[in-house]
């Protein structure tokens, strides 16, 4: 069949060449053609900016997220030394606070009052302590944060104490009317 086709054309060829294009039509493909070649060549020169302002945000992005993870690693060692002081005064006073209240509840066993009393002081001091803490994790000046948290320690075993001496006092001047009479 491509035989038969191709020696129609050969037999007719002239037939086929008779006619010219109108004037107009090879200018219009001439632009086109040097249009398309404009924009190929801004299209290619497009893409290889975009990939040279990708590569050099991708480098200073690289580079700002390791200077910023040097600082941090920096303010997290600051930061677990500071916190392993905050833990060991946190057992320290936790046990010392523990053991001042037992005696306290010994000694005022038939005070009820005083307990409570105690307990919604303590309390108060903890809700203090829980914003300290909160503080504390969002990074609120953390070497001040973690001298209030320990402050407030201090604060509830000196209470603590001093209650105990107050009671102390009572049952040794009870004891000792107890003897006189």
């Amino acid at each position: 069949m491509s035989d038969q086709l191709e020696n129609f054309i050969r037999q007719n060829r002239d037939q086929f060449n008779d006619l010219d294009p109108d004037p107009r039509i090879w200018k219009g493909v001439t632009l086109r053609d040097e249009t398309q070649n404009n924009i190929r060549w801004l299209s290619v020169a497009l893409k290889v900016a975009a990939a040279i302002v990708i590569f050099i945000g991708s480098y200073f992005f690289h580079d700002y997220m390791s200077y910023r993870q040097n600082n941090s690693n920096y303010a997290i060692s600051e930061q677990s030394e500071e916190l392993e002081i905050l833990t060991e005064a946190e057992a320290y006073y936790t046990a010392q606070i523990q053991a001042t209240e037992s005696q306290i509840f010994l000694l005022a066993g038939n005070n009820p009052e005083l307990q409570k009393d105690i307990k919604e002081e303590m309390e108060n001091l903890d809700s203090i302590y829980k914003q300290l803490k909160e503080d504390l994790n969002d990074n609120v000046s953390a070497e001040e944060v973690i001298e209030a948290m320990i402050q407030n320690y201090r604060m509830k075993l000196m209470i603590l104490e001093e209650v105990l001496q107050q009671l102390k006092k009572s049952n040794t001047y009870s004891d000792e009317k107890k003897i006189r009479l």
